[in-house]
Parts: structure tokens; C-alpha cells; sequence
């Protein structure tokens, strides 16, 4: 084989290596459930399983995984906070998703999270992706415009927040109707209401402006 041969093989082998994945929680049985769980796709290797505790970044440096799985169950995410590891963490309800994005996690998703859409969160966080699932990426949303409640007069609503974060997503009012199951007369009336809330002449100033407050993530 010749080198440029060797060196196509080496960069082959590299993309085809399974990731590496450590699973993390306080009760064994949720640890020895999510490796099963884990064990059913081929690109995926658990490599370890560690108790989630105060000394769970020094054991996750011994592991040393791709990516970190947490079931958080009751335990604070404080614990994840010295983690070094690009970390996807399942809570048990969406208002503990803050607590787990500010402690360093890459992902967030419900514990109810079917495996595939797992697996793919886990392979996005090994990309330098943040996932959250839609009713943990609301409440985060909301909990972020609570804390700017002083530069806004009044906050955006819950569906108010949804719409937002489509149109930072680029998408037309027939888009985001589609996306979120209403008309496009209501969508063009979130759409107004949250121009004049956001002080905005148009959608992309409204874009710039939710973005500088922490409301939506481009």
C-alpha cells in the first residue's frame, strides 16, 4: 500500500470509529439501562459508567469519553460543573434545563427522549452542537426572558418565545404556521405583537435584538 494509500485508510478508519460514550448516574440500574439502551446502535461504544457524585469529573478524566451521558434524576447539575467532556444530560422536567446548560451541559433533553432522538443528540454534541428538546429549549427561553424583564416592558409569551426562535430561523409566517400547527394570520399576529414588544421595524432587527437580550439562539 502506498503512503497516499495509508493515509486515505488511517482518515477512513477515523470517521468510521465508533463514539465513545460514558454514562452517568446516581442509581446503577438507570446506568445499566441507558448502556443497553446505548449497546443497540453500532456507532456507539460505552466505554464506562461512573456514579454521579462530587467525584464524577475526576473518574469521567479517567474514561475519558467522547461524550458524557448523565441522567440527572434529583441530583443538582452543579455536579457537571468541573466536567470536561461535551456532556448530553436528561432531566426528569424541563425546568431543570437552565441549571444544566449553565453547568456546562451540551445538550438537554426530557428522560422520556426516544433513543434515536438520543443518539443523534449525542452524535451533535460530539460536533460542538447544542440540542434541546422543544419543551426544554420553551422553558429555557422563557426563564432567559425573565431575567431581561427589565429591558423588555412586557415579555413575550410562551408562544410568542416559539415564534421567535423560528424567525431566527430564517422561516416565513407560512413556515413557522406549518411548524407550529396554527394560521398564518395568527403567526402574523405573534409577529407584530412581538415587533412592538421588541421595539423592532422589521423581522431581523427583532432577530438582533431577541439575540443581544439571550431570548433566542442563532
Amino acid at each position: 500500500m502506498t503512503p497516499a494509500l495509508k493515509l486515505v485508510s488511517s482518515r477512513a478508519e477515523a470517521v468510521a470509529r465508533p463514539l465513545r460514550v460514558a454514562v452517568a448516574a446516581t442509581d446503577r440500574f438507570a446506568r445499566l439501562g441507558l448502556t443497553t439502551l446505548l449497546e443497540r446502535f453500532d456507532d456507539l461504544h460505552v466505554v464506562g459508567d461512573v456514579d454521579l457524585d462530587e467525584r464524577i469529573a475526576s473518574r469521567v478524566r479517567v474514561v475519558n469519553p467522547d461524550v458524557l451521558l448523565v441522567d440527572l434524576g434529583s441530583q443538582s447539575a452543579d455536579v457537571l460543573r468541573d466536567v470536561d467532556s461535551p456532556t448530553v444530560v436528561l432531566v426528569s422536567a424541563a425546568h431543570d434545563a437552565a441549571e444544566a446548560f449553565s453547568s456546562g451541559a451540551g445538550a438537554v433533553l426530557l428522560r422520556t427522549t426516544p433513543a434515536d432522538k438520543l443518539h443523534a443528540a449525542l452524535r451533535a454534541v460530539a460536533h460542538d452542537l447544542v440540542v434541546a428538546d422543544a419543551d426544554v429549549a420553551a422553558i429555557v427561553f422563557e426563564q432567559r426572558v425573565r431575567s431581561e424583564e427589565g429591558e423588555l416592558d412586557e415579555p413575550l409569551t410562551h408562544r410568542e418565545l416559539e415564534v421567535m426562535q423560528h424567525l431566527a430561523g430564517g422561516l416565513t409566517n407560512r413556515e413557522i404556521a406549518a411548524a407550529l400547527g396554527i394560521t398564518e394570520h395568527t403567526v402574523k399576529f405573534h409577529v407584530n405583537s412581538i415587533l412592538e414588544k421588541l421595539g423592532a421595524e422589521s423581522r431581523t432587527e427583532a432577530v438582533v435584538r431577541a439575540a443581544r437580550l439571550g431570548i433566542v439562539i442563532i
